[in-house]
């Protein structure tokens, strides 16, 4: 059976998936990888970069599915003057999934 995740856990950036990642530990490394690329957009570095990709994993707690996530990142970009388009956000996240999939799916 594989081990359940604890959504109130956040990955490291440089940690690697459990060997039995489940679905909510890959959610929780999309929401990761998808605050690293929005933080960047907004020109963030270092560890407020780090800080922000938590804050966006966090921000998944507040409702099920991802449009409590969505929704922060819309409101960041808006208060920073940076657009986004939907359809860029939505590309984002279906690429960073497939990200988090692929890198908990890797094995050595």
């Amino acid at each position: 059976m594989p081990a359940s995740y604890d959504r109130s856990t956040i990955p490291a950036p440089e940690a690697a998936c459990p060997f039995e990642a489940t679905e909510g530990y890959v959610v929780a490394r999309r929401n990761l990888l998808i605050g690293l690329w929005a933080g960047r957009r907004l020109g963030l570095s270092g560890t407020e970069l780090e800080t922000y990709a938590r804050e966006i994993v966090a921000a998944d707690r507040d409702e099920p599915g991802h449009e409590d996530v969505l929704r922060k990142l819309r409101a960041d970009f808006k208060e920073a003057g940076c657009p986004i388009s939907e359809p860029e956000l939505s590309a984002q996240v279906v690429s960073c999934h497939a990200e988090a999939s692929r890198q908990c799916a890797a094995t050595d």
